[in-house]
């Protein structure tokens, strides 16, 4: 399935009376418009201006066609089914885009702007969206979407995990996502996985400090970079890990201890993998 197939199996639900443009077009350009900065309703109507005998061209449309205006993109955006494009993004990349063993992917949830409603109350609802994300290639491969008074982002992450299985990847998280329940189904998926220790886990970064003070390292490794006008320098240790001194954790092999420093702050970072 090729993206405009994926794209046309989106329902359509307008009158049928007065349409003008097939819904495949309409999201088509806005897909290719929003990736090259012409975001919102009037820029995308600029966006077809700009480009128009390539569009013209690229989906082989009449020479005199009258593309979409601001208002009609508009329309179409607000009464998208959200989640019909995020199952349909989910089908066409899992038959179009490859990962490769060893790949670095990480998950992590975000939140839509403008989705937010109650305030800061108890009552405060938004939407957001899951990804996995390929480090090493820049693209998302997997995501689904989630309302917080609904469901809670641990719960979805566990789902992309399971989604994930027998990929051979290593799974990044941050340190919400440090639950046993976690990285038992990353192991149990054949995959592995690099998650930030906070004190959100207070026993186990305890333990976790200790295992610094008291193990030789493995490996240590110093670099700097220098953007944006100051130099940051990051030391990296790697301390062994027996399966028995973390019997409930599935698949801890390695404390990592990053330090960091720069012209403008210091701290310091601690993950298990």
């Amino acid at each position: 399935m090729n993206l405009i197939e994926a794209i046309k199996s989106v329902p359509d639900h307008r009158h049928p009376r007065g349409i003008r443009h097939p819904l495949w077009l309409i999201l088509m350009i806005i897909l290719l418009g929003s990736c090259t900065g012409y975001w919102g309703y009037k820029p995308l109507a600029e966006f077809t201006k700009n480009h128009r005998s390539t569009l013209i061209k690229l989906f082989n449309l009449p020479s005199d066609i009258r593309f979409p205006c601001d208002s009609t993109f508009r329309n179409i955006i607000l009464s998208l089914d959200f989640e019909v494009i995020a199952v349909l993004f989910n089908v066409w990349a899992g038959e179009t885009l490859s990962i490769a063993p060893g790949e670095l992917m990480a998950i992590d949830g975000k939140s839509i702007k403008s989705t937010s409603v109650g305030g800061n109350s108890s009552y405060q609802n938004f939407v957001s969206l899951v990804s996995a994300y390929s480090h090493d290639r820049g693209w998302v491969v997997r995501h689904k979407v989630m309302e917080n008074q609904e469901r809670s982002e641990i719960e979805v992450v566990e789902e992309l995990v399971q989604q994930l299985a027998g990929s051979q990847v290593v799974i990044t998280a941050d340190a919400l996502h440090l639950q046993k329940k976690t990285i038992q189904l990353i192991i149990d998926g054949g995959n592995d996985y690099i998650i930030t220790l906070k004190k959100n886990q207070s026993s186990l970064f305890k333990v976790a400090q200790k295992l610094v003070e008291s193990v030789g390292a493995i490996e240590k490794v110093q670099t700097s970079e220098r953007l944006h006008g100051r130099t940051t320098t990051r030391s990296t240790t790697i301390y062994p890990v027996s399966a028995q001194l973390l019997p409930a954790w599935a698949g801890v092999k390695h404390i990592i201890a990053i330090e960091r420093s720069g012209s403008r702050w210091q701290g310091k970072k601690v993950v298990v993998g």
